[in-house]
């Protein structure tokens, strides 16, 4: 009996060994035969086109090196592998040859603020299709009046045009007939899907007529330059908003990019096509996979008919493919190949720029996410499907430091530009307001640059990319103007007399050589003053007076006068807080190399209270602070600019109504452009009565409570607007120590020393 068991098992055993033997002959020789055929063909690409692998080279003739707003021209376009199928020629209702100059009726946009209007209307719609809506409606372009639109957008969901999804969204036949279609003149129709099984044609089964498109997975032979917009493929829960809460660091520039050189050198998981469009590269992966240094798994699993289809390599392939988890790929290479899939675009694109882990994009003819403004090539590499095989050798032949500026831009392009739907779409109505208004091509140069032309929303162009704050650290200082405009707000009036703290400071600034103008925003009941009843003691310094008394409409009138700051820089100050002149010109010198923060003395702080699930402001001392009020506080022109453009007016009408809201708004604006803190000054006395030891019944410490009460619902309220608080914390603040050997105080900048400490319990 024992006997037998054992000759059964020996059998057994034989047959096992005998399968496995058959498997690895089979396998090997699958992979041979073609690994062959792709080397011999590579070769003779190679012969043919002479390219070389040097570093300064394979940009220029792998990459698709092509300057901004031109369409690369790869190998691809051979007519002998255009795999690009279903141009608009073959597509009823397009017109093949629209640019903005013969499609796009500019008299409805010249002139006048750069608006969009939303069609109404109740008809199905996806929640992504609601979210690029809910951007649109919550920015400073939005428009409820149609005569007042430049642009148009459809209240029909054309996202997904495959007809065998369950998102697609029939009878979209109505457009043409309203009223304001205008043969799709001057609208713009977002798309992500297009075609269906078998060859996922560019056919958006829609009459596009002569609007603009913006497309995800866009083809060169249907891109129409200059007039469509390439835009990321995402999913439809891709987050509205940044995906970070108070709580956390959102996903700095840093973060990711060291080390330079991860555990694996390049990386793929994910689906490969056994049948159909799509399957050529993805097929070829795993000759590049050595288990160490280049990661390539696939999962035959797609759709319903794989099995049907699977070939002798897809059961090697799930084994590999269950080792290995995506995230971790993601994060721990440093190239991630994105290959096409059905369509020339791809989710993981996005996903490689988050984690920092460069592109290698394998997908002939498609034209790159926002390529009209981003140079990609500083990002990420692209080149011909059939050279898959030259990866490890145009790895190997990158510097570190051009893979550190590689990962670095990634990120920043992320960041900037991809990491929401709302930063997808305003980015979007940004390259097309670029076009109408023909920005000056220094723009370019933010679209490349951190913080990003975002950080330029709506403001007026400047002559030189110098003149934006944020790129002060590239200029010496000495560029910087060294005289500024300071605004001073008066709530209250009781007399210009010599006691009053008003006369006092009127008296400081215009004593103060470096001040060009004095603005007085006259927000009180009585009646305005003259300039003749102002203390003068530098007669040079020009004042103005603006009567802002009707306080509805405060900051739009502020909006429409701020013409008359004519300086970089803008102080702000209360009538009755009284600052020393020396404070002063310590502030601007300080302002003067932190050009892109807010500069002040007065801090203040947030936190979340998660007993009332809301964000509360404090003024408590603490070790570290988050906002500085406006009084006695530096801010670029720019930015002053900024908040006025950057928020619709559903927003400004909003901070109007809280009345102590705008400090808030400028810091949370500049932290979301800048993802930075501002900069504190040392503490100063203030001349204000302090509410220690005072009744809760006193008229003061009343209306200061209310203005406690006014900033918090303010600080949520934008919160909720930008989805989050970006609002950045720091422990850092400048001192100002008195210098025994000065002489005196009059001689600017040679007063003070600069202090530079972290806050411990001071």
């Amino acid at each position: 009996m024992v006997w037998a068991n054992r000759k059964i098992a020996f059998i057994l055993l034989v047959i096992l060994i005998l399968f496995l033997a058959i498997c690895n002959w089979y396998v090997a020789s699958f992979n041979g035969e073609s690994r062959r055929h792709f080397i011999e063909k590579n070769n003779i690409l190679r012969n043919h086109y002479m390219l070389s692998i040097d570093e300064d080279s394979q940009f220029q003739t792998l990459a698709h090196p092509s300057p901004i707003g031109t369409t690369p021209i790869t190998i691809s376009d051979y007519s002998d592998y255009n795999s690009n199928k279903g141009a608009w020629s073959k597509t009823p209702n397009v017109n093949p040859s629209c640019r903005m100059g013969n499609c796009f009726d500019y008299s409805k946009c010249n002139g006048r603020p750069f608006k969009v209007y939303v069609y109404p209307g109740n008809s199905k719609m996806t929640d992504g299709y609601l979210r690029i809506i809910r951007s649109i409606q919550n920015s400073s372009y939005y428009t409820d009046q149609p005569e007042l639109a430049c642009l148009f957008v459809l209240a029909i969901d054309t996202l997904d045009r495959d007809v065998s999804s369950e998102d697609y969204v029939n009878r979209v036949s109505k457009i043409s007939s309203n009223k304001l279609w205008n043969q799709g003149m001057n609208h713009i129709i977002f798309n992500l899907f297009s075609g269906t099984w078998p060859d996922y044609r560019e056919d958006l089964s829609l009459s596009l007529e002569n609007a603009i498109l913006v497309k995800a997975s866009f083809s060169d032979a249907t891109y129409r330059l200059g007039f469509d917009i390439s835009w990321p493929l995402f999913g439809k829960d891709y987050p509205l908003h940044d995906a970070v809460n108070d709580n956390q660091q959102s996903l700095g520039l840093s973060s990711s990019v060291f080390p330079i050189h991860r555990k694996y050198k390049a990386a793929f998981k994910g689906k490969r096509y056994v049948l159909g469009i799509g399957s050529e590269t993805r097929n070829a992966l795993h000759h590049l996979h050595d288990d160490q240094h280049y990661i390539m798994v696939t999962t035959c699993k797609h759709g319903n008919t794989w099995r049907e289809h699977q070939d002798g390599r897809c059961m090697v392939d799930e084994l590999m493919y269950a080792e290995y988890d995506y995230n971790d790929l993601l994060l721990n290479s440093t190239f991630c190949l994105v290959p096409r899939g059905r369509r020339l675009g791809s989710f993981r694109f996005l996903e490689a720029l988050r984690f920092g882990c460069i592109p290698i994009v394998l997908s002939n003819g498609w034209v790159l996410p926002f390529s009209e403004v981003i140079d990609w090539k500083k990002a990420c590499i692209q080149i011909d499907e059939r050279r898959l095989f030259d990866v490890p050798d145009l790895i190997n032949a990158l510097s570190d430091e051009k893979i550190l500026s590689m990962k670095q831009q990634c990120l920043f392009l992320w960041h900037t530009y991809f990491q929401s739907v709302n930063r997808i779409v305003i980015s979007t109505l940004e390259i097309i307001r670029g076009r109408i208004e023909q920005a000056n091509p220094a723009q370019n140069s933010l679209w490349n640059s951190m913080p990003g032309a975002l950080a330029a929303l709506s403001t007026p162009p400047l002559d030189s990319i110098q003149d934006y704050p944020f790129y002060f650290s590239r200029i010496l200082k000495s560029y910087v103007e060294e005289t500024f405009t300071a605004i001073v707000v008066i709530r209250s009036y009781d007399g210009i007399k010599e006691s009053t703290s008003f006369y006092r400071l009127i008296n400081t600034l215009t004593s103060i050589s470096a001040i060009r103008k004095i603005w007085i925003h006259w927000r009180c009941n009585q009646s305005v003053i003259t300039l003749d009843t102002l203390p003068r003691i530098l007669h040079n310094i020009s004042i103005v007076i603006s009567d802002f008394r009707n306080q509805n409409s405060y900051l739009n009138n502020v909006s429409k006068l701020s013409h008359i700051i004519e300086t970089q820089a803008i102080l702000f100050l209360d009538q009755d807080t009284i600052y020393k002149k020396d404070e002063i010109l310590f502030a601007f010198d300080i302002w003067r190399s932190f050009m892109d923060r807010l500069v002040g003395y007065s801090s203040k702080n947030h936190y979340w209270n998660e007993a009332y699930k809301r964000y509360e402001f404090t003024s408590k001392l603490l070790n570290y602070y988050s906002i500085i009020m406006l009084d006695g506080a530096f801010i670029h022109r720019h930015y002053y600019n900024l908040v006025h453009h950057f928020l619709s007016n559903i927003a400004i009408n909003r901070i109007q109504d809280f009345h102590n809201c705008l400090d808030i708004a400028i810091n949370i604006v500049i932290s979301y452009v800048t993802n930075k803190p501002p900069i504190k000054l040392s503490y100063r006395k203030l001349n204000k009565s302090s509410h220690e030891g005072r009744s809760s019944n006193d008229r003061a410490f009343n209306r200061e409570r209310s203005r406690m009460v006014q900033r918090r619902q303010c600080l949520n309220y934008l919160s909720t607007l930008f989805g989050r608080l970006p609002l950045k914390r720091s422990y850092l603040r400048y001192d100002l120590l008195n210098d025994p050997t000065a002489a005196d105080c009059t001689s600017y900048g040679k007063n003070y020393n600069i202090f530079e400490r972290k806050l411990a319990g001071a």
